[in-house]
């Protein structure tokens, strides 16, 4: 019938979504998307040689597999088999790098950080900061460190890309664009892939004294909301860039 070729369709495909789920969750060590895949699946396969079976005995209102097959599939295939689709389409979406060359000119989700000049987003006081007296090399050696070896996740340093602009005059001081830098960080509960972004611009301060200015930008690369995870991996990045230059940091444009 109708009812038994879609419900037996239903369960073919939630095989094949459980299937990719499990190995692309396995891949990153993903629990809960592996626990979830695996249930999809051990109650999936059975619905479908159910379904094949009903086929072949070709009277399904009087087989009794096909009965409690469909109750099953109602009230608990289905709402997992959703669940597991929607962990997977996340999944596929973390495979979209963004292809930043530059500092993001803004948020472009809801679950973003951004402490910035410019379009800042869940930024708080004080969270601008200014290196007096290093260069760009000695910063950036400490974003690097961070990411390797003190994220508190697990993250990736992409690289830094040298930028060039004209001095701006803001805030009291003469900024100019040096360089940027971005990672990705996994998140530790649902190993999702986040980006993080780093400007820094030489500044010299109207009453000379010169040092870098920090600007960061950490979004997640798929779906809308973040539970605060963004805002967690910046105030952890901006505490430990405190602790390094305790005694060379000041907020901006304080100072200036």
């Amino acid at each position: 019938t109708q009812c038994q070729s879609c419900l037996f369709g239903c369960c073919g495909c939630m095989t094949l979504v459980a299937l990719i789920e499990l190995i692309l969750a396995g891949i990153v060590g993903h629990g809960l998307g592996i626990g979830v895949s695996v249930a999809v699946g051990l109650i999936s396969v059975p619905l479908t040689v159910a379904f094949f079976l009903a086929w072949r005995q070709r009277s399904v209102a009087q087989l009794s597999a096909f009965c409690w097959a469909k109750w099953i599939t109602c009230s608990l295939a289905c709402p997992l088999g959703l669940f597991c689709v929607g962990l997977l389409a996340l999944r596929l979406w973390c495979f979209v790098d963004p292809g930043w060359e530059a500092f993001p000119t803004k948020c472009r989700v809801q679950g973003c950080t951004r402490v910035s000049l410019q379009n800042p987003q869940h930024m708080q006081a004080g969270d601008l900061l200014r290196i007096r007296s290093v260069d760009v090399a000695t910063v950036l050696r400490s974003l690097r460190q961070w990411v390797e070896l003190d994220g508190g996740e697990e993250c990736k340093w992409l690289g830094e890309y040298p930028q060039s602009g004209q001095p701006q005059a803001m805030e009291g001081a003469s900024i100019a664009v040096n360089t940027f830098a971005r990672a990705i960080c996994v998140t530790v509960g649902w190993k999702f892939v986040d980006d993080i972004a780093w400007q820094l611009s030489k500044v010299n301060c109207s009453n000379g004294d010169p040092g870098i200015l920090v600007e960061v930008h950490s979004e997640l690369r798929a779906g809308y909301g973040d539970l605060g995870l963004n805002r967690w991996r910046v105030s952890y990045f901006l505490e430990s860039l405190k602790k390094e230059f305790k005694d060379a940091y000041a907020v901006f444009p304080v100072g200036c």
